[in-house]
C-alpha cells in the first residue's frame, strides 16, 4: 500500500486538527509522522476556550483529563454587545459550560498525546515546498531535507501552502485577528463577552483568576489604513464599542500582540494530489459562534472514522479525499451557510443592532441558536 516512500502518512501542522488527526490515525495502526513548523509549545491567536460539548470529543481523542487539569476557568455565561452597547445574554446549561485554556497549553497537550499514541513527531520542522510525483508527495523542508509521503494531511491553517485556490469570500471584507493578554480588567469572573463594531468583532474571556484573553477580528481596510499598528487598530476597531471601552478602563496589557490573517471565510475547493485538508486549512467559519476548536477536532474525527470504516482508501489518495470532502460538506455545510448568513446580517451597524435586539428580547431564541449550532456534536461523541 505504501511503496517507495520515507513516511506513509505525514501530517503537516501540530495544532488542534493536526495533532488530533495524528493521534487518532496512529492508534488505528497507520504509520504517521507529525511535522510542526515551530518549537512547541507556542502561542496562537484564539479565543482560548472550549465549548462544553467539545469535552466529549476530547475524551475520544484521549486528552479530556489533562485538558481539564490544565484549564483555567469554567465559563457559564455568554453576552453579545451591539455597537451601541445593547446587551443580549444567555446562561449556559451545565453541559454547555465552556472551559478556558491557553492554546500554549492545549496544543502542547495534544502534540504530546500524538507522540504517546504512536506518531513520530518533529518540532521546528518547516515545510517550504512540495511536489507531487506518480507515487508520492515530496515535502521539502527548510533544513534542506526531503520527505517522500504517500499521503499528506494538510493541517497548516489559514494560509495552507497545499491549497491551490483561496476559499471563496462569502461576504464583506477579509479580517485580521489580534490577541493579547490583559490584567486588572473589569470583567465578570465566569463570562465570555463579545463586542461588535462597524470594523469587526471580538471579545474578552478570563483564562485564569488574574488574566483575561482579548481576541478581536477587524477589517483588512482598517489594518491597512493604520499601517498594522496594533494599539491604534485596537482603539479604533474595538474600543469604539462603549462596553469594550468601559471594560478596558484601568487594565494593562500583559503580553505582546499576536496577529494572524487575512481570514477568508468558506471552504477551500482545490488541493494538490494526495493531500487531505483538515481544520482551518480546509474551512473557516464565523468565530463568534465559538466553534473554531470544536470544528478542528471534528474534522480530524471525521477523517479517522472514515479510514476506520474503509481502510482500503489509504491506497487511493484521490478517492479518500473525495469521500472525505463529501462527508465534510454533508456534515457541516448547513452550519457554515447559516452562520455565514448571520454574519452578513451583522456586518453593518444597523444589522448588528437589529439582530441583538431580537436576541435580547427573545432569550429563548438565543439559547435555541446556541444549542442548534452545536447539534452535530452528538454524532462525534458516540
Amino acid at each position: 500500500m505504501f511503496k517507495d516512500t520515507d513516511a506513509p502518512l505525514v501530517v503537516v501542522g501540530g495544532g488542534v486538527a493536526g495533532s488530533c488527526a495524528a493521534a487518532l490515525l496512529a492508534r488505528q495502526g497507520i504509520p504517521v509522522t507529525l511535522l510542526e513548523r515551530e518549537e512547541m509549545p507556542r502561542h496562537k491567536v484564539c479565543g482560548e476556550y472550549l465549548s462544553g460539548e467539545s469535552l466529549s470529543l476530547l475524551e475520544v481523542v484521549g486528552v479530556a483529563r489533562p485538558v481539564i487539569e490544565r484549564a483555567g476557568v469554567w465559563l457559564d455565561r455568554v453576552s453579545f454587545f451591539s455597537p451601541s452597547g445593547r446587551r443580549a445574554s444567555i446562561e449556559l446549561r451545565p453541559e454547555q459550560k465552556a472551559l478556558s485554556i491557553r492554546r500554549y497549553d492545549l496544543d502542547w497537550i495534544l502534540f504530546e498525546n500524538a507522540a504517546a499514541s504512536g506518531a513520530q513527531t518533529r518540532q521546528g520542522c518547516r515545510v517550504t515546498g512540495h511536489e507531487a510525483t506518480d507515487s508520492a508527495v515530496v515535502l521539502k523542508l527548510a533544513a534542506g531535507e526531503e520527505i517522500r509521503a504517500s499521503l499528506v494531511i494538510a493541517a497548516d491553517g489559514l494560509r495552507s501552502r497545499f491549497a491551490e485556490a483561496a476559499a471563496p469570500q462569502r461576504s464583506g471584507q477579509r479580517l485580521f485577528g489580534f490577541k493579547a493578554y490583559w490584567g486588572n480588567l473589569s470583567l465578570p469572573a465566569s463570562e465570555i463577552e463579545m463586542y461588535f463594531t462597524p470594523q469587526g468583532y471580538g471579545g474578552f474571556s478570563p483564562v485564569d483568576a488574574e488574566t483575561v484573553n482579548g481576541t478581536f477580528l477587524v477589517s483588512e481596510g482598517l489594518v491597512r489604513s493604520l499601517g498594522g499598528q496594533e494599539e491604534a487598530i485596537f482603539a479604533q476597531g474595538v474600543l469604539s464599542n462603549p462596553v469594550a471601552a468601559e471594560r478596558i478602563g484601568p487594565a494593562r496589557r500583559l503580553s505582546r500582540w499576536w496577529s494572524t490573517g487575512p481570514i477568508e471565510y468558506g471552504m477551500r475547493r482545490r488541493f494538490g494530489p494526495r493531500v487531505i485538508p483538515v481544520g482551518d486549512a480546509l474551512a473557516v467559519t464565523e468565530q463568534f459562534a465559538g466553534e473554531g476548536m470544536g470544528m478542528a477536532i471534528k474534522s480530524a474525527l471525521l477523517l479517522a472514522a472514515l479510514l476506520r470504516r474503509e481502510p482500503e482508501l489509504l491506497g487511493d489518495g484521490e478517492a479518500l479525499r473525495a469521500r472525505y470532502l463529501t462527508l465534510y460538506r454533508r456534515t457541516f455545510a448547513w452550519k457554515m451557510r447559516l452562520l455565514g448568513l448571520l454574519r452578513c446580517a451583522m456586518a453593518s451597524r444597523e444589522g448588528a443592532e437589529s439582530v441583538l435586539a431580537v436576541l435580547r428580547w427573545c432569550p429563548w431564541l438565543f439559547q435555541a441558536f446556541y444549542s442548534w449550532s452545536r447539534s452535530d456534536y452528538r454524532r462525534f461523541s458516540k
